[in-house]
C-alpha cells in the first residue's frame, strides 16, 4: 500500500498514519539518525523491526478487517 492509498483508506486518522509512514520513509536517516538504538534496545529488550513484528502479527492484523 502507498502511503497516498493509505491516506485515501477513509478509516479515522487514515491521514495522519499515511503522512506518519511517508516520513518514517523519506526521513528515516534523520527519524533513526537522531536516536540511540542500542539505548532504546537496553530501555525495550522486545523492541524488534516494524517488519518482524508485522509478520509476528499477521493473522491478528487480517482478522480486524
Amino acid at each position: 500500500m502507498t502511503h497516498d492509498q493509505l491516506r485515501a483508506a477513509g478509516f479515522p486518522d487514515a491521514e495522519e498514519l499515511g503522512n506518519m509512514f511517508q516520513f518514517f520513509t523519506e526521513a528515516a536517516a534523520t527519524f533513526v539518525g537522531n536516536r540511540d538504538l542500542n539505548l532504546i534496545r537496553t530501555l525495550n529488550p522486545r523492541l524488534q523491526p516494524l517488519e518482524d513484528w508485522l509478520l509476528k502479527h499477521r493473522a491478528q492484523l487480517q482478522s480486524a478487517l
